[in-house]
């Protein structure tokens, strides 16, 4: 289901002003009323995470199989020659729904360091909401972040994902990831064993939770090659072995 023509939060943040929230409205109207008049006549459903399983079910009055999507988790790996330092870091595209505007609040109550790797229509706001311990990178290459991904002590991910690729790939190169517990993190994020979630609530609850989990971040309790582990779950081999079961399973 799209989350924008679904989600009415979604939509007002995404929107940008009331006009571009009236356009969305009426437009996601129409997106729901094709969706409904096509969900019927699938024979089944694949979703990339629990979450989008439930909207499947709550949105369209389906059932769907979930298949955590691949990442290309061999192109990430750990370098134990490359030391962990002291920042934390939000990677991905500078938009209001990936909400890296709480993790710059969060790491200005926590007195933190944060690295933004990324841009996106939303960084100028951003940089005009930063403190001096925010620092943005801007959009980068993949060997840039991995080196990022090596070096952070946690990956960030205060928005909620349908999945999150980039969360996988910051555990295959052994970083633990902080995370709001909704969404695909709940399918990626194990606490204690490749991070930690964050309670969902309010943007002031949320924040508030991320700059307590940094403040008390405690790098021992996590083991990179354990977390590397994890991260190899969600393999393109792993992807292949899964879509080829339903799909037999649905062809009989």
């Amino acid at each position: 289901p799209a989350r924008w023509a679904w989600d009415k939060a979604f939509r007002e943040r995404e929107a940008g002003g009331r006009a571009g929230q009236a356009a969305l409205m009426v437009l996601g109207a129409l997106a729901r009323r094709n969706e409904l008049r096509a969900a019927p006549r699938l024979a089944h459903v694949v979703a990339n995470s629990q979450a989008v399983a439930d909207r499947v079910r709550d949105w369209w009055g389906l059932p769907a199989s979930v298949v955590n999507p691949p990442v290309r988790v061999a192109r990430f790996a750990p370098d134990p020659s490359v030391e962990r330092e002291d920042f934390f870091l939000f990677a991905g595209r500078l938009v209001p729904y990936k909400r890296p505007d709480l993790a710059i609040r969060a790491a200005q109550q926590a007195g933190v360091r944060l690295v933004i790797l990324g841009d996106g229509r939303y960084r100028q706001q951003l940089e005009a909401l930063a403190s001096p311990e925010t620092t943005f990178l801007g959009a980068a290459s993949d060997d840039v972040l991995q080196d990022m991904y090596r070096r952070c002590r946690a990956l960030l991910m205060p928005g909620v994902e349908d999945f999150g690729i980039v969360p996988v790939e910051a555990m295959a190169c052994g970083a633990p990831v902080l995370a709001v517990g909704e969404g695909g993190a709940l399918d990626t994020v194990v606490p204690g064993i490749s991070g930690a979630h964050v309670p969902a609530g309010s943007d002031t609850a949320v924040t508030a939770g991320f700059a307590r989990a940094m403040r008390d971040f405690d790098p021992a309790a996590y083991h990179a090659e354990t977390i590397r582990k994890h991260a190899a779950t969600f393999s393109p081999e792993a992807f292949r072995t899964r879509i080829a079961d339903i799909v037999s399973h649905n062809s009989r």
